[in-house]
This record gives C-alpha cells, structure tokens and sequence, in this order.
C-alpha cells in the first residue's frame, strides 16, 4: 500500500506540473481551462493519497482535523470540477465557444456547490457517503446524492467528448491527430474511475480508487500534445465559422498530394475545372500547381485557367507546407484567391490609364496650339526657338528666323466681317502646315501675325519658300462674300548673322517685316541694317 500511495503523489506531482505549464501559457485559448483541471486534479490526488496515508498508516501522520474522512471528503472540491474543466476545454479547444462568460460559468457551478453542500453536511443526513466510516475492510458504496453526482459528472464528461468526436470527423488533418490522442487521453480516467466505483479490481485493490492514475496518463498525454502536438500553441478554431465561410479556397493535402479536405469556396472555385472529391491527386487535376522538376516550392504564384464556359478564371495561390515536430512533411494547405474581379479591375484601369494619357497628350497639343489655325501658339514658340537657337550654337548649323503679316488683315475683318477674317486666318494656318517639314516650327505669333522657324535652311530657300506659299495662299477664294485674293508681308532674320538670341533674333525679324511692308506690302525681305 505504501508503493501505491507514493504512485498518488508522484501523480498528483505530474498533473501539477502540467497546470505550471499551462499557466506559463495562460494568455492562449483553452491554456486557463487546463490549467484549472489539472490543479482540480492534482487536489483530488493529493487528498486520496493523504486519506490513505491516515488510514493506514496514522502512526506517520499528524491528526490535524477531527473527522477521520476530512481528506476523503476534501477530495471532492476537486471532483466537482474536473467534469466542469473539461467541458470548457472542450468547448473551447473545437471552437464551440469561444467565450466562456461569467452566466455560464455560473450555470455550471451550480450542481458542484450543492455536491459540496451535500458532502459538507453529510454527518446529518448520510445522504451522500451513505455512512461510510474510514477502514481498511471498508468498501465505499456512497448514498443517493453521490451517485446523482457521479450521473452527473458523467454526463457532462460524455457530452464534452461528443463535442471532440464530432470534432475529430470535420477538423482538418492537420489538427485530427492532436485531437484523437486529446481523446484517448479523456478516456484513461473515466475508465479507471469506473473500475473503482464498481470495485472491478481485485483484492487487496478493489477497495481502492485508482482514478488517479488515469489521470496519470491522461497528464502524459496532455504534456505530449503541448510539447509536440502544438497543444496551447496551435489550437484548432470551429472549421464550420471560419473556413467553410472563407472566401478564399482552401485545399488541404497529405504528404502524396491526395486531397483530404477541401472548403465551400475551393468547391465552387474549383469545380469547373476539374470536380474536388476526396483522394484525387490534386498535382493531376490541377497540373499548374506542378513544375517539370516537381511540386512549386514557390510560396504564392498567379495562374490564369479557363473554365468550361472558355471564360478566363484568375488565381493568386498560396501554398504552405506542414510539418509535423521533427520536420518530416505531412502535407500541404493551398489557398486559392480568386482575383478575377481584381483583374478585369486592373485591366479596365489600364485601359483608363490609357484613355487619360490619350486626353493628357490632347490637352497638351491643345495647350500649345492655336485652336483656330491649328499652328503652335506663342508660348511653344519660345521654347522652340530658344532650343533650335542652342542647337544651332553647337552645330553651327544656323536657321532663318521668318515673321509673317497678313496684308490689310484689318481691313478684311472691317469689309467682309470676322467671320471671313477668321476663314482668313484659318486657310493660311492650312497653308503654312502643308509647306513646312518635321523639323519646322510653325506658330500663330499674335492677331495676324505668324512665325516660321526653319533650322539648317539657307536664306535663298527660305525666301523661295515663303513665296512658294504666297502663291498659294493668293490662289485661295473665300467666296462671293469675301475678298478675292490675300497677300502677306514676311521678314526674315538669320542666325547667327543677325543675333544668337531670342528676343535679338525677334526683333530684328520684326524690322524686316516692317522693310517689307514700306516697300509696298505683299513681299518678302531680309533683315538689312538702317
């Protein structure tokens, strides 16, 4: 008997040391609801060892309390909370519930308080330990309230491992083993506390409780699963609340690749390419998930596939590999986002991209343009002629500098109106684009006045080329309403001969323009110093 009572310590001290642990991990889930089951069962253990040890061997103990079953009673407070802890691990670890709140911890303290009631006052009415006294040839029968609570605390036990059991048939591989030895680990005392209730052991052990020692294994179990099962650490969340209402597909698969599990979106997503059912070999429905050297290693790539409908599905894949403790590779978890609205988003945002550079390029002609002649405006025309300039400088290449003046512009726009001024203006706009090259610059200078730059062009071409346009231009008709023919005045400064600079170069232009117009107006003339 001595090496049994020592076995109750020695158990009472595992099961403490597991509530330690536990409380080292009070801020995980389920870590609180641990930790108080172990410490209900550490005291349950410890008061069965130290009955016993009065029992049998009161010569080594110091009679602290009158009543002789104080430790057997005392063992109780334990007792009645172990179901209860339990069934809020429980609760807890399968998702459940996730809150245990103040009502229903209150609800369910209510039949532990009257157990204790009933064991505190059973001397009066012996209703629970059915007027048991302490002995060695004595056998524990209990009364009526003992074996409501025994009911009871079944009861709960049952209900709490039909929660794991439904768990273990939806939860996903990776938590199904964690889950089966948590299982294995819940039967250990029921077990050994139905073979001392109903005194299946034995002599000399059929008077005993050997429930502790279930517990023994199931501490054993427990402290496997938190060191290696990721227990406390990696806790399973309700599968039903949180992955099937994902939106994202999840395909879960064992180390070969065969589909274990699969959600709702994955379903829906999936389907249409190639049917999910449990056991296919995902890397032959899916073959872009395979390279030519193996499975991806790659931890998220985009695949573009098309559906039976010739439609074209986007997806953004991730994919995690498992490991089990010692590295070894378990399986895989792909989780598959559909991102087909994402590019058709994208694909309309590049269209509007280019739509908006399209208008930006037509805001920007429209900006340096005439938008009666179509010419360059002033604003152009000086950083053009102030580049051409610099050009020129280091190429030594010159250019002709042409200031253009419609002849008697007024006087149109006074006689025929400027609606046939405006016709005026535009035809000549018309003209001058058809004569110049690339790499002239045409602009409408001011009123009705215009400025041709000509780079690398020789004065003599220059003038050959304004009166190549004023042919054409005199040749144009504005109709009955206006005038039969128009001509223009043009000046025309040389660079570098006549200035380097813009303002220099303008004005000397401006004084041929006006030569020309003292000479009798409708002619050219190169500038020439007074």
């Amino acid at each position: 008997m001595i090496l049994f009572i020592a076995a109750l310590f020695a158990t009472g001290l595992g099961t403490s040391l597991i509530a330690l642990l536990a409380f080292f991990r009070r801020t995980n889930t389920c870590a609180i609801a641990v930790c108080v089951q172990m410490i209900a069962l550490s005291w349950w253990t410890f008061c069965y060892a130290m009955q016993l040890l009065n029992s049998y061997y009161p010569q080594y103990t110091l009679r602290l309390f009158e009543d002789p079953l104080f430790w057997f009673k005392a063992l109780f407070v334990g007792a009645v909370v172990v179901p209860a802890g339990l069934l809020v691990f429980m609760l807890q670890y399968t998702g459940s519930k996730q809150r245990i709140g103040p009502r229903f911890l209150l609800l369910l303290s209510v039949m532990p308080v009257l157990t204790l009631v009933m064991v505190a006052t059973d001397s009066q009415h012996h209703l629970f330990l059915g007027g048991f006294q302490t002995g060695h040839n004595d056998t524990f029968v209990g009364g009526p309230a003992f074996w409501l609570h025994t009911l009871y605390s079944y009861a709960i036990s049952l209900f709490a491992q039909l929660l794991l059991i439904r768990f273990i048939f939806t939860a996903s591989p990776v938590y199904r083993r964690q889950a089966i030895l948590l299982l294995i680990a819940a039967q250990m005392p029921l077990v050994a506390n139905l073979v001392s209730i109903f005194h299946l052991l034995p002599e000399p052990l059929h008077r005993v409780d050997i429930s502790s020692f279930g517990f023994l294994v199931s501490a054993i179990v427990m402290f496997y699963c938190i060191r290696h099962e990721g227990l406390l650490r990696l806790l399973p969340v309700a599968r039903a609340t949180i992955v099937e209402r994902m939106e994202d597909g999840v395909l879960v698969t064992d180390a070969r690749y065969r589909l274990t599990d699969f959600n709702r979106a994955a379903d829906g997503m999936l389907t249409p390419i190639s049917r999910l059912r449990a056991g296919i070999n995902i890397l032959d429905s899916f073959p872009f998930l395979n390279t030519r050297t193996g499975p991806v290693q790659a931890e998220r790539m985009d695949v573009t596939l098309q559906a039976a409908d010739n439609s074209d599905l986007h997806f953004s894949v991730q994919q995690t590999a498992l490991t089990g403790w010692r590295g070894e590779l378990k399986g895989h978890i792909y989780v598959f986002r559909d991102v087909s609205d994402l590019k058709r988003v994208e694909a309309d945002l590049r269209e509007q991209l280019k739509q908006n550079e399209v208008l930006r390029q037509t805001l920007k002609e429209e900006s340096i343009r005439d938008p009666l002649t179509g010419l360059f405006n002033r604003r152009l025309m000086e950083e053009a002629l102030d580049r051409e300039l610099s050009r020129s400088a280091r190429t030594d290449a010159g250019l002709c500098l042409c200031l253009i003046d419609i002849d008697y512009f007024k006087r149109v726009n006074d006689t025929f109106g400027h609606n046939v001024g405006d016709q005026v203006l535009k035809a000549f706009g018309e003209e001058l684009l058809a004569l110049t090259r690339d790499m002239d610059v045409a602009c409408r200078y001011g009123g009705e006045e215009f400025l041709l730059i000509l780079p690398m062009v020789p004065v003599s071409v220059a003038v050959a080329r304004l009166e190549t346009l004023r042919k054409a231009f005199s040749a144009r008709s504005f109709g009955p309403d206006g005038p039969a023919s128009v001509g223009f005045s043009a000046g025309i400064a040389i660079n570098p001969e006549h200035g380097a600079e813009r303002l220099v170069l303008l004005k000397k232009a401006d004084q041929a323009l006006y030569q020309a117009k003292a000479a009798g107006r409708n002619q050219t003339q190169i500038y020439i110093k007074d």
